[in-house]
């Protein structure tokens, strides 16, 4: 096996040549420089009368044999130790990152949702609304979440809900403009007054959205208008920039790819973490605008 021995022998008595049992005894016991002693004991008893016994005498009835061996361990011994503990620490950090991965977004949503109005019936009566942009086809008309999202900011306000629309998205290029395409909509299509729809052109992310509301349109409470998924993050973020926010639900069906905006949503909340508590990005800034009763 590799290893190498030191061996020592040492006989009490002679062994006479007759028939003999033997048990055999083995004591392990750790030693220094690496070493380890094995001790093995054999005990050898007689079947029969050994001959010129002596009734008189009480006879020594056993013998001893004891074997005396050190062994060095391996020199592969603490290095295979070391592996194993170095292994259970990767299973442990691998075991905690997982944890953190799939259970930061259960929590975000579980803690935020309780903000969300399951019914348009049950919604306060709210001065100001933010749509947040979704999307815009190549011919200047709003995709199907953004659609959606400005139909209920209409029936909202139609109802008496709300009295302003804040659009925020994205306007970064000159051929792609969000807010002005939800303006168009809601003015040219849902009969909206002009003067009640603010625009942020300059809303890229919820992140830019809800830090603009607060720090350039002066806005302490607002509801948030999105699909229901997206909703626990963008009202954790307004919040997180001192926006009393609340939501409501402008999903009303299926859309094409949900599995895809539900798995990247998962991503922008980790995201959005790092970006409140370490990264603190900037965002496009400007002078105040404040929003007219």
């Amino acid at each position: 096996m590799g290893e190498s021995n030191i061996a020592s022998e040492s006989l009490r008595i002679a062994v006479p040549p007759v028939s003999w049992e033997k048990s055999r005894r083995i004591t392990l016991t750790p030693s220094f420089h690496g070493f380890r002693s094995a001790t093995t004991t054999l005990s050898l008893q007689p079947r029969g009368p050994r001959p010129g016994f002596d009734p008189g005498v009480a006879p020594d009835n056993s013998s001893h044999v004891t074997i005396t061996r050190m062994t060095k361990r391996s020199p592969n011994t603490k290095f295979s130790r070391l592996s194993h503990k170095l292994h259970k620490c990767i299973l442990i950090i691998l075991a905690g990152v997982l944890l953190y991965m799939l259970g930061l977004p259960i929590y975000i949503h579980h803690r935020w949702s309780h903000f969300v109005y399951k019914n348009t019936s049950d919604i306060p009566h709210q001065r100001i609304a933010m749509v947040l942009g979704a999307g815009v086809a190549p011919d200047g008309t709003p995709r199907d979440m953004l659609r959606d999202r400005l139909d209920t900011a209409s029936d909202l306000y139609h109802d008496g809900k709300i009295e302003k629309i804040l659009v925020t998205g994205d306007n970064r290029v000159s051929h792609y403009n969000e807010p002005l395409a939800m303006t168009n909509y809601l003015v040219n299509t849902k009969h909206i007054p002009s003067e009640d729809i603010v625009q942020d052109y300059a809303g890229r992310r919820t992140y830019d959205s809800c830090a603009r509301a607060r720090r350039i349109f002066e806005i302490d409470r607002l509801l948030i208008i999105s699909q229901g998924y997206h909703l626990p993050r963008s009202i954790m973020l307004c919040n997180s920039f001192g926006i009393d926010s609340t939501g409501i639900s402008a999903t009303r069906h299926d859309y094409v790819g949900m599995w895809y905006y539900k798995l990247r949503e998962v991503w922008a909340i980790h995201k959005s973490i790092l970006d409140l508590y370490i990264w603190a990005p900037e965002y496009v800034g400007g002078d105040k605008i404040a929003i007219k009763k």
